[in-house]
């Protein structure tokens, strides 16, 4: 957040916000965390953890699920002074204060026990897929801390050596070129799909001598396992009540017997067994676990690269049981499908008076939301791969239902042409993003009593679908004979009940929404306060459900017609125009006020608060029977209309504004969305965007590419409903190379990076293609997004699309990550249809959910980036400290806004010059970001860029350019060279050149920031003239006084005409003025003493590279007489400089002086 964008509290709501802090920060106390101790088995040394009085045991066995000591350890019980825990106990209940110690006892094993630790096993040696939440900084940082490792030297004598470190020569950090097309080969640093070392494991599996026969059971034997090791070596286990041993059987004989002594635990079998398991297993833990603790730890919504490259499939049984048991989702724990519905309305039903127990309730909602969201994917997966059969298999296959794992899933078609008169198929997609949003609203308004149910939304292969927990009783009866409020009928017949609509009154008040008579085509009456379409039900297990929450807010009057009955502003647009009417009635009474001369009523006005009755009726202007004796029908109109005014002549503009003076500013269509959204606007306003932007190109580029990759991501989606399955790799590259070869030349025309030989084969490939799918053409592909963006956005693309703006990686990217499509990593030239179905990688679900949040970490994170950006450093470290705790128990570790309070603690630390403790901060907001959001993500991108000033901070030079150069190619890749963030990112990494003494290089940064910023804003402006500044003094340190004189001189004239003459700035750049103007008299008068003794050009331009070493050679060297060490070279005799430069051919290094400037590193 900008600072300047932070609204200005008065002191009376300042002192109301300090008290309630206070309130919550004593009622927290009790959660500060203090360390315990487990003691593992086999009497391995202690472990110690942190623990607050509000963790549970199950948050210490997942403790010990990652700790390289115990991580394969999953049958055992926690024991406590004699006494086993219970696992499902609160710390707090186990009364234990500091320094208490659990011990870790294996327990008898059972067939659930065994499966779950051979899972383990084959979780340790199944190395992380790249494919899913890659991390590039664990590669980085190797590649960092190999590079700091020293060589090792042998010394000795007599036989006798020993090893002493040496130094370890660094080549300097390679930049990604400037001026030069980005190279998507560079996307992931080498090396990063390299193929993972020899298993110390090649299989650990179930024998085919299961299950064991009648005597055998009698015995104790549970399940039979073989492990292969990497030597080739096949081990026979024995997996029985009392423990695991090894047995004599084969593939071919039964031998179940054991031969040996038994083990707790599979790990020490193999170890026992073989050495080489064992030195294997050790290095393989240790390798693993040498990461960052936050590198293995699980994500719930892992981030899906849209680049990657295809990895070797290997053979693993393992891995096929695992997918043919997801396939038969039961609750491993009770043998039975979950109850989604219970379970969620149970944890929206828990106690949320105290500050704990709301903790408790956050964490239960965001649990089962997790379970639930993988749980609808696979479903969708499975339905639209055929594998789920309809509940209603005799209707017709558009209006198909399914239920899968207890999930109730729906197609966003118009199966019953409910939605005919307002948009049919289009008017349902829209209606499951409207219903989503509903359904999130009504949980912040959480209201007692009122049930909405858990749901996602995913998208693949072109396919819309709903996923739903089952109200209890709707399957079992017609759904009308349950519906006790609103109409299931479009307002053919409307329903009303007296709970529920007091019920509903609540929520009407919290959303500003009117209530009112409507009147049904029977005549009759009903008192509703909510949109007609939502549905009130009474479940049979007595709870109020609120389905279709389709218009939560109002009509947008900018759109009429019934075709647009659905086009609903958002809330956040309610809220804003709130208190836009808020600040007008307190400004008419102080401007009253003011008149009267009162000043205790101007006095009693800065302190209160001023109240403003706004109801907004959400059924008017949608064509229903309103009854006018109930409420005032134009004055309703009237009100939509001001409010769809407002949003066109105020809110747009001011964005626009804010975007023109940089007080925020998206990087790509994702940032510009969510801008968007965050001010109340829709985005059909797209349209309204690019042209209001017309005269900042930046901006308008990015909302005609966003235009056009959605229209680009619908008719993809259209195509791929229909197409065969077996054709979907196809298709896609088909499809690729026409979009993408709009105004391009015939492919014969054009060059190729492969030579004759490649264009041929993309010639030949393309005709195949186009046979393949005829009507499938460039024409034909943007007529229909032509047409959909004239329809959608009301903005009409111009005849000649800009080829550069289409055939772009910013677009590319975008349309991969809308529909989910996964390329194989490698460059593309757009404009000579490089796609081919082997380039197809895969094709992901889109899931959109509903993304429980923490009310008490988001409101604290708030407050703190508030008193962060008021320099409250004390408070805001204390907030932002207790809101990333409440996040940890909340969320856990792998969660945005997790990342987002370990960043904004870094920036405190850095301001309290903490810079080793905001390193180490911003290192975990780094790998959280990338592993949740993706690694060209924009905050990922602004994370690696504060950790390379967090570097450079504390003059570690190397890592400081290797994470500014990662930040930089990503910011390039995603929004441009033209962006002020890349201007930016320009100007830091010159900063860290010039730190390492690279000053040419850190020059032509600077001439690329300079670049960038007068495109943007013309030649005269601040930012390039701090630049030319940072150049001049560039130059200086290289000894060019006269380029270092010109560019100075930019910055003067600047600042002279635009703070004139007398500002303390311009005095300052007068005075570097004079000293550059000095240096460059006296070199000059040096070098023309040198011509006429007929010094050679060649000798001259030497002395000038070798003059920055005078400050080396003045301690180093003693001078000839005459000569002052204290003086600059060329202010010495004639002699001492050519001797200085028969000294310098001798082998003396060079080194650069540092330089007299450093540019902020802060935007």
């Amino acid at each position: 957040m900008d600072p300047s964008s932070v609204p200005v509290e008065s002191p009376v709501e300042a002192s109301k916000e300090e008290t309630q802090i206070d309130e919550q920060m004593n009622e927290k106390q009790e959660n500060i965390p203090f360390p315990i101790f487990v003691q593992p088995v086999d009497g391995k040394p202690k472990i110690t953890l942190q623990v607050s009085t509000q963790d549970n045991i199950q948050d210490v066995r997942q403790f010990l699920f990652e700790t390289p000591e115990t991580c394969f350890m999953t049958h055992y019980q926690l024991v406590l002074n004699g006494n086993v825990v219970n696992d499902y106990v609160d710390i707090a209940s186990l009364n234990v204060g500091e320094g208490a110690t659990l011990e870790m006892q294996t327990v008898p094993l059972d067939e659930r026990h065994i499966r779950s630790h051979v899972k383990r096993i084959q979780e340790l040696m199944t190395p992380p897929s790249l494919n899913l939440a890659p991390s590039v900084y664990a590669k980085l940082q190797k590649e960092l801390e190999k590079s700091e490792k020293p060589q090792k030297k042998k010394k000795g004598s007599k036989g006798k050596q020993t090893e002493e470190p040496v130094p370890k020569v660094r080549e300097p950090v390679q930049l990604t070129p400037l001026g030069k097309p980005l190279s998507l080969n560079d996307y992931y640093p080498k090396g990063f799909f390299s193929p993972p070392g020899t298993p110390v494991l090649k299989s650990i599996n179930y024998t085919g001598w299961n299950p064991p026969p009648a005597p055998r059971k009698l015995v104790g034997d549970i399940l039979y396992i073989e492990a292969v090791l990497a030597s080739g070596q096949t081990i026979s286990i024995t997996a029985s009540v009392r423990g695991y041993s090894i047995n004599g059987s084969t593939s071919t004989a039964f031998h179940p017997q054991p031969t040996g002594k038994r083990y707790s635990t599979l790990v020490a079998l193999l170890e026992e067994a073989s050495i080489e398991f064992r030195r294997g297993f050790e290095r393989m833990i240790k390798e693993s676990f040498i990461e960052h603790p936050f590198e293995y730890t699980p994500v719930p919504f892992p981030s899906i690269p849209w680049l990657t490259k295809t990895l070797d499939h290997t053979f693993n049984v393992g891995r096929a049981e695992s997918f043919l048991q997801a396939q038969f989702p039961l609750d491993s724990e009770r043998g039975q499908l979950r109850d989604w519905n219970e379970e969620y309305q149970n944890c929206k039903e828990l106690p949320n008076e105290t500050f704990a127990d709301k903790l408790i309730r956050d964490r239960a909602l965001y649990r089962i939301n997790i379970d639930f969201v993988e749980a609808a994917t696979n479903g969708a997966i499975a339905i639209i791969n055929g594998g789920v059969s309809p509940i209603n298999p005799m209707d017709e296959p558009r209006g198909h239902m399914y239920v899968w794992n207890n999930i109730f899933f729906s197609y966003a078609v118009d199966g019953r042409d409910t939605y005919k008169d307002v948009g049919g198929d289009r008017a349902v997609y829209s209606s499951f993003n409207n219903d989503l949003q509903g359904i999130k609203i009504l949980n912040k308004v959480d209201i007692k009593g009122l049930h909405t149910l858990i749901t996602a939304i995913i998208d693949y292969k072109g396919h819309r679908l709903c996923a739903q927990g089952i109200i209890p009783g709707i399957l079992q009866r017609e759904q009308t004979s349950t519906v006790v409020y609103g109409s299931v009928d479009n307002g053919k017949s409307i329903l009303s009940d007296d709970q529920f609509h007091d019920l509903m009154k609540e929520v009407s008040k919290q959303l500003h929404l009117k209530e009112c008579v409507v009147v049904d085509e029977a005549g009759k009456e009903s008192l509703i306060c909510a949109p007609v379409e939502t549905k009130g039900i009474k479940g049979t297990d007595g709870r109020k459900y609120v389905l279709d929450l389709v218009r939560m807010s109002p009509r947008d009057a900018n759109f009429e017609g019934k075709e647009h009955t659905l086009t609903i502003l958002r809330y956040e647009l309610v809220r804003s125009w709130l208190e836009h009417l808020r600040s007008q009635k307190r400004e008419e009474r102080i401007a009253k006020a003011r008149q009267s001369q009162d000043p205790e009523e101007l006095k009693k006005l800065e302190e209160e608060e001023i109240v403003v009755d706004l109801a907004l009726n959400p059924n008017a202007m949608c064509g229903y029977n309103i009854k006018s004796e109930s409420t005032d029908i134009q004055a309703d109109e009237k009100l939509l209309k001001d409010l769809a005014n407002h949003l066109v002549n105020t809110v747009i503009p001011e964005m626009i504004n804010s975007f023109i003076y940089f007080l925020s500013l998206p990087v790509d269509g994702s940032t510009l969305s969510s801008i968007m959204h965050s001010r109340g606007i829709n985005l059909r306003y797209l349209g309204k965007v690019a042209q209001l932007s017309q005269k900042f190109p930046l901006i308008s580029d990015i909302a005609v590419r966003e235009m056009i990759c959605r229209a680009c991501k619908n008719v993809l989606r259209g195509h791929l409903r229909v197409v065969e399955p077996y054709n979907i790799a196809a298709f896609i590259s088909h499809f690729f190379n026409e979009f993408f070869a709009i105004n391009a030349k015939k492919p014969q025309m054009n060059g190729h990076a492969n030579g004759k030989k490649g264009k041929n084969q993309n010639q030949n490939q393309n005709q195949n293609e186009k046979s393949q799918f005829p009507d499938v053409t460039c024409q034909t592909i943007w007529a229909q997004i032509s047409e959909m963006i004239k329809e959608r956005y009301q903005f009409k693309l111009d005849a000649t699309v800009n080829p550069e703006l289409v055939r772009s990686i910013p677009t590319l990217r975008s349309i991969c990550q809308k529909v989910g499509i996964q390329l194989e990593v490698r460059d593309y030239d757009l404009a000579n249809f490089p796609f081919e179905p082997s380039h197809i990688i895969d094709l992901h679900p889109v899931v959109k959910q509903l993304n429980p949040e923490s009310r008490e970490g988001k409101g604290l994170l708030e407050q703190g980036k508030i008193l962060l950006s008021q320099d409250r450093i004390d408070l805001a470290y204390e907030l932002l400290s207790e809101s990333l705790s409440i996040f940890h128990q909340v969320y856990g570790v792998n969660h945005r806004d997790t990342a987002n309070a370990y960043a904004n603690l870094a920036l405190v630390l850095h301001s309290a010059k903490e810079t080793q403790l905001a390193l180490e901060h911003q290192q975990k907001a780094v790998i959280i970001n990338e592993r949740v959001l993706g690694t060209d993500h924009h905050d990922t991108i602004h994370s690696y860029g504060n950790l390379g000033l967090f570097y450079s901070a504390m003059t570690e030079t190397e890592p400081a350019l290797i994470y500014l150069n990662h930040a930089n190619y990503l910011g390039r890749l995603i929004s441009g060279s033209d962006h002020p963030d890349t201007a930016a990112t320009f100007v830091n990494i010159a900063v860290v050149l010039q730190e390492s003494d690279r000053f040419a290089e850190a020059i032509d940064y600077l001439f690329a920031a300079s670049a960038c910023y007068e495109r943007l804003l013309g030649p005269d402006n601040a930012q390039n003239a701090g630049i030319n500044h940072a150049i001049a003094s560039a130059y200086g340190s290289l000894g060019q006084f006269k380029e270092a004189l010109e560019y100075e001189k930019k910055n003067y004239q600047f600042l002279e005409a635009t703070l004139g003459p007398n500002s303390p700035q311009t005095v300052e750049s007068g005075k570097f003025l004079s000293t550059w103007t000095t240096r460059a008299v006296l070199a000059q008068r040096t070098l023309n003493a040198m011509q006429k003794k007929g010094i050679s050009r060649d000798v001259r331009e030497s002395i000038q590279r070798m003059s920055k070493e005078q400050s080396q050679l003045r301690g180093e060297r003693k001078t000839s007489e005459g000569s002052d060490p204290s003086k600059p070279m060329w202010e010495q005799p004639l002699s001492d400089v050519l001797s200085y430069l028969g000294e310098a051919k001798q082998g003396l290094k060079q080194r650069n002086q540092k330089s007299l400037m450093t540019p902020s590193r802060k935007k």
